[in-house]
């Protein structure tokens, strides 16, 4: 296996975007990444994906995307796995580089949430549970990680409050992040004060609807070396199911 290496990068602000499709979104992500890289082109391109064919009425993003930025004759993918669905598709792209299939590929992540009703996206989101055995029994993705909450609060003493400094902790990396939803700090306070929507889940807890893209060039690490550019190199990648 080769050592692979981040070559460009390239991101589309997370917010509402009415004026932006799904695969404008995607294009610009993936063309910002090509330019960043210094490359022309790719080999393969992997397009990270939960949601398109419910909320955009869209499959086979791999080409759509593909063809959108002017990506010929290379291999192209969505590759799905619920919210890791970006990460997912940078594993795909990294094996294929790693392994010599490819010289160049392009993995994007991107969603476009915001022109659908919140309780559709909330449908669609729920469709990672298990329908026959979870969501046959009411249970929404939210209502889902509020009993892995409340597990881990009966196992280990937490209180409600204890997982107030992961909501600030995001929110205060966010303020100065031009992509990011959000720009306002939170405080412990502002944490309390949240309403419930699942509880122990809090509105602060839970991650807000939007539509965005982020892309990755990844190259063998070889191909970087020599040329002055340093060399983001992947230090590992894997997946696993848990217990």
């Amino acid at each position: 296996m080769r050592e692979v290496a981040v070559l460009g990068i390239g991101q589309t602000p997370a917010d509402e975007h009415w004026d932006k499709s799904l695969r404008v979104l995607a294009g610009e992500a993936a063309l910002a990444a090509l330019q960043d890289s210094g490359l022309e082109t790719a080999q393969g391109i992997f397009v990270g994906n939960m949601m398109s064919g419910a909320a955009n009425h869209q499959q086979h993003l791999g080409a759509y995307v593909a063809d959108w930025i002017g990506l010929r004759n290379a291999a192209a993918l969505k590759i799905e796995a619920a919210c890791g669905s970006g990460s997912a598709a940078f594993r795909t792209a990294f094996m294929a580089v790693a392994s010599g299939a490819l010289d160049a590929a392009i993995a994007i992540g991107v969603e476009k949430m915001t022109d659908s009703p919140a309780s559709e996206i909330t449908a669609q989101l729920a469709t990672a549970a298990d329908a026959d055995w979870e969501l046959d029994m009411g249970l929404s993705f939210v209502a889902l990680n509020a009993l892995i909450m409340r597990r881990y609060m009966h196992e280990y003493g937490w209180k409600q409050e204890h997982f107030a400094p992961f909501s600030i902790n995001a929110h205060a990396n966010a303020v100065h992040n031009p992509f990011a939803r959000f720009h306002e700090p939170l405080t412990e306070v502002g944490y309390k004060k949240a309403p419930m929507i699942a509880e122990p889940i809090n509105l602060m807890d839970a991650s807000p609807m939007a539509d965005g893209a982020a892309a990755v060039v990844l190259v063998p690490a070889a191909a970087v070396r020599g040329t002055g550019r340093k060399v983001v190199r992947v230090a590992a990648s894997a997946g696993a199911t848990d217990t």
